[in-house]
């Protein structure tokens, strides 16, 4: 299995810059596509507690890089974006600025062509809203935008756009709401929507009715299976399988009513996928979940979780199993390769270390502990010790006994209740804990000295003009070429 080290490059051209970073800031409420022309997922906006962002962002296979564009649409969350109609850029619709309902709420149109952003100015457009949902009729090369809250509550209108301008097309079907979910079934020539809000007072009243749209009429269906109510849940369609993708959502006000489940509709029922490895429980990822038909599976990025907080992974299904976006740092202590996975369970980050041909980490000695707080994190997460077997006797997961444990003052002290082992106390020792947070886990692989780099100045006779900023792109075959700085 290979794994990867993130490195940075830059790569200008007349019209944008893209810059690659390890992943975009934590958020939600982002909007998010893939565009095929770019071979990429898209990503735009979304927001914190604290900021709303007005940045595009591309994911490449596994390597995410920043764009920047002469203009951007204005910084906003809860925006819908999609492949346009026409096929040469993506849509994005509306969205709000601010953490305010009762505050201004967006109703402007925005293409991302090749050379970047630019508003689109039509007759006649959704009124402004947020929360809503669209997604491409391919069939018919129509975008289909329903719902969302608007100033006047939530809407249950719908309407289409032909490449050039927007048509209200029905004002019946499935009853207002917000938070919804909506994709495009190729196979069934369908736009599926499922769940969302229909609460007037934005409260909690979810709904689990699924419909389909044809171009001229909405129809409820009747599946014997569905998922529980829900919103602000995300949906794709994996054209591979010819199915319906959905995941996370909430379906009331605390953190209990977050989901991680995922569901796959088939054309005539839902079911359930059983991964046990998967994202935590998450709400936002409306608009957020999308498929990558160049790699043949779906992929989500962020979200906010049960406890309020932004999320900053990457994650990627393939129709059966859920895989994070993992980067490897090689100790200079031991060799070895380590990682943080996103947050989960002991149990599940111990299979996923697994799955990567690996263990969760176990830390011989302090300076290894001390490695391991200084280079992958300092926060609370897992490590592979347990006593779970035999109270009291702690183990590694890799079967030695620990003979040299790093406990932080006054720990283990959670008897048969906290038998799992954990970074603790910034970093500096071990805490036990029951195991199911969620929290991040530190993979650890096996590995040897790697080899030490070498360089060489390339000559040549008409080089760019010189740049503040470094750049460094790799090679067709091994290494990397840099330029500048």
């Amino acid at each position: 299995m290979a794994h990867r080290v993130i490195a940075g490059f830059v790569v200008a051209s007349l019209a944008s810059t893209l810059v690659a970073q390890v992943a975009p800031p934590a958020r939600w409420g982002h909007a998010a596509t893939f565009d095929p022309n770019r071979g990429a997922t898209v990503i735009f906006g979304g927001r914190t507690f604290q900021a709303f962002f007005s940045d595009t962002w591309l994911l490449e296979g596994d390597r995410w890089l920043q764009l920047t564009t002469p203009q951007n649409p204005p910084a906003r969350a809860h925006a819908a974006m999609t492949h346009s109609a026409g096929g040469g850029s993506l849509l994005l619709f509306g969205g709000i600025p601010t953490g305010d309902i009762n505050g201004p709420i967006l109703g402007d149109t925005w293409a991302l062509s090749q050379t970047g952003w630019a508003p689109v100015s039509t007759s006649q457009s959704p009124s402004p809203r947020f929360a809503h949902a669209m997604c491409l009729d391919s069939a018919r090369n129509r975008v289909v935008l329903f719902g969302g809250w608007s100033p006047t509550g939530p809407q249950g209108d719908t309407w289409e756009f032909d490449g050039s301008t927007w048509a209200q097309i029905a004002s019946g079907g499935p009853s207002p709401r917000r938070g919804h979910a909506i994709a495009y079934d190729v196979a069934r020539a369908r736009t599926v929507l499922f769940g969302g809000n229909p609460s007037s007072q934005f409260n909690w009243a979810q709904v689990n009715d699924t419909w389909t749209w044809d171009g001229t009429n909405w129809v409820q269906a009747s599946p014997l299976n569905q998922p529980s109510p829900r919103e602000t849940h995300g949906m794709c369609y994996d054209t591979s399988r010819n199915a319906v993708v959905l995941h996370g959502g909430s379906s009331g006000p605390t953190s209990s009513t977050y989901s991680d489940e995922t569901w796959i509709w088939d054309g005539a029922n839902w079911r359930i996928s059983t991964t046990s490895i998967r994202p935590s429980s998450r709400q936002w990822t409306q608009s957020t979940l999308t498929y990558d038909t160049a790699r043949n599976r779906s992929t989500l990025f962020g979200g906010l979780t049960n406890a309020g907080a932004p999320l900053q992974d990457t994650w990627t299904f393939d129709g059966t199993n859920w895989t994070p976006a993992l980067s490897y740092v090689r100790s200079t202590i031991n060799g070895h390769l380590y990682a943080l996975t996103p947050p989960m369970t002991w149990q599940q980050a111990e299979a996923l270390a697994v799955q990567e041909g690996g263990h969760l980490a176990t830390p011989q000695t302090p300076s290894e502990t001390l490695w391991i707080s200084s280079n992958i994190t300092s926060g609370i997460s897992w490590l592979g010790v347990s006593d779970e077997a035999q109270e009291g006797l702690w183990r590694y997961v890799t079967g030695p006994n620990v003979t040299n444990p790093q406990w932080c003052a006054g720990e283990p002290n959670g008897g048969r209740v906290e038998n799992y082992g954990m970074l603790w106390c910034g970093g500096q020792g071990w805490n036990d804990s029951a195991p199911s947070g969620p929290f991040p886990g530190i993979i650890e692989l096996p590995g040897g000295s790697s080899a030490p780099i070498t360089a060489a100045t390339i000559p040549t006779t008409t080089p760019p003009p010189a740049i503040t900023n470094h750049a460094l792109a790799p090679l067709p075959s091994s290494g990397a070429l840099l330029f500048g700085g």
